[in-house]
């Protein structure tokens, strides 16, 4: 059976903290339920190959993916593939207090507001404004400032060739959101719109699908 909308957030939860960088080539990992060789994840991520390695061996030095031989093909050895062990769902530090912040804000939105969307949007859009401004450097490009942070928060996030909208394919408030759907959702929705609010673009064309296709939500820019 297929199941629609993303899954829940994965990330180390030892110290110290992956680098960004570190931490997309583990999600790369964890996206993919077979092996994966160094020169797929440099494609997939636009790293040097070296790079690609780098960051792998030191995840399977972290003990977070495990390297294995590949099917030998010729002469030598086997191509060395890297596959993610199971994980926790739970976010770590990186989003815990994104989670337990957006958990309350939503609750405490859906009984005390007359009109829940219109409330979670309005204070997910402060709250992007203020992430935008507070985690990422000036001068970064509207949608790529919002991938940055939603890759920060740890939806995955995925722009499409056109570059028109996003798909998010992990959530980290996933429980809360089967509890609170269209708070949270629209929390969601004004995070992006505050991050492109605060890089002088107009929020109002942005929309948000939720669970609108197999493993991913998606946010439309335009």
């Amino acid at each position: 059976m297929l199941i629609l909308g993303p899954s829940p957030a994965r990330f180390d939860r030892t110290e110290p903290q992956l680098s960004p960088e570190r931490a997309q080539v583990l999600e790369a990992i964890q996206r993919r339920e077979s092996p994966t060789s160094v020169r797929d994840v440099s494609e997939e991520l636009t790293l040097h190959g070296n790079t690609a390695r780098k960051h792998l061996e030191g995840l399977v030095g972290r003990g977070l993916i495990v390297a294995v031989a590949g099917v030998a093909t010729g002469k030598g050895r086997p191509a060395r593939l890297y596959q993610a062990l199971p994980t926790s769902t739970e976010p770590d530090s990186r989003v815990r207090e994104y989670v337990g912040l957006a958990t309350a804000l939503a609750r405490h939105i859906a009984m005390t507001s007359d009109d829940p969307r219109r409330d979670a949007i309005a204070a997910g859009e402060t709250w992007g404004e203020e992430l935008a401004s507070r985690r990422l450097p000036d001068g970064t490009a509207g949608g790529a400032t919002l991938i940055a942070l939603l890759d920060s928060l740890g939806f995955a996030p995925e722009a499409d060739v056109s570059g028109k909208s996003i798909s998010l394919h992990r959530c980290p408030l996933l429980d809360a959101v089967r509890a609170e759907p269209d708070v949270i959702c629209a929390v969601h929705l004004g995070i992006a719109r505050g991050v492109l609010k605060a890089r002088g673009l107009d929020p109002e064309p942005v929309s948000l699908e939720p669970f609108s296709e197999v493993g991913a939500c998606r946010i439309h820019l335009a």
